[in-house]
């Protein structure tokens, strides 16, 4: 049986997470537009549609 081999996306004090809420479609691009370099890991979205998270590494 082979096991499955996780990739680590990085140490704890490397991720960050930025909230945003509201009209999250113009602060989610707005967000991506002034951080061009960083590396998006994920964007999680809340239940009611106005809030979400972007999981990410800052860029260099």
């Amino acid at each position: 049986m082979k096991k499955k081999v996780k990739r680590m996306l990085g140490t704890a004090n490397e991720i960050r997470v930025y909230h945003v809420s509201g009209n999250i479609e113009k602060q989610i691009n707005h967000w991506l537009a002034a951080n061009p370099t960083a590396a998006i890991i994920d964007i999680k979205f809340g239940c009611n549609a106005d809030e979400a998270l972007i999981i990410y590494k800052p860029g260099q």
